[in-house]
């Protein structure tokens, strides 16, 4: 831990450590720097934990400068993204916040790391690239997607499937198709805007 301080200037800085030490042993280590005018500020963060349930190990770094918030890198074995929010402290207001910007990529992600949030047994592998934007409570989708060899209960398909995800104001509409040499098939999908 480091702090220096000149008129209206600052400088601080750190690292931390927790293990948890229940259940499963997840580590979470990191450090944090704040420099800059004391009006505004210059804070980086960085983190690094093992065994999440979704991603696996993960790196993460934060900015927030002149009003912007900004996922620098978010990084794991299957996955890398980056994102921008604008983000503010407004006299009598509080915090402030703008529409995200975000780039995901998912790289032979393993389906079955959804089983605990959707409650049955997934299989297969999640290739997508694309964006995330818009407000956070109405988050638009653009991805491309390719699914190898996907299936969910007693139900698998032994093709490669390639297709897109794209939101709109009133939800997101999946589509889906199998690539050659499987026999033509077509899946598309609705979702209303709770999805």
């Amino acid at each position: 831990f480091f702090f220096s301080s000149r008129r209206r200037h600052t400088r601080l800085q750190g690292d931390w450590e927790f293990r948890r030490v229940l259940f499963r042993s997840r580590l979470l280590q990191g450090g944090f720097q704040a420099d800059g005018p004391l009006r505004s500020p210059r804070l980086l963060a960085t983190s690094r934990q093992s065994d999440l349930p979704l991603i696996g190990s993960a790196a993460v770094s934060l900015l927030w400068s002149g009003g912007l918030l900004q996922l620098t890198e978010l990084r794991s074995d299957h996955l890398l993204a980056s994102a921008s929010l604008p983000l503010s402290l407004q006299r009598g207001r509080g915090l402030a916040w703008g529409d995200l910007s975000s780039r995901v990529q998912l790289r032979h992600y393993p389906l079955s790391r959804l089983n605990p949030l959707v409650g049955t047994s997934l299989v297969g592998h999640l290739d997508a690239d694309g964006s995330l934007r818009g407000p956070l409570r109405g988050l638009l989708p653009d991805l491309r997607l390719r699914l190898h060899q996907p299936g969910g209960g007693p139900i698998r398909l032994p093709e490669i499937w390639s297709g897109t995800l794209v939101g709109a104001a009133d939800g997101a509409r999946l589509r889906l198709i199998s690539e050659e040499p499987a026999p033509a098939g077509r899946l598309e999908a609705r979702f209303d805007q709770r999805w």
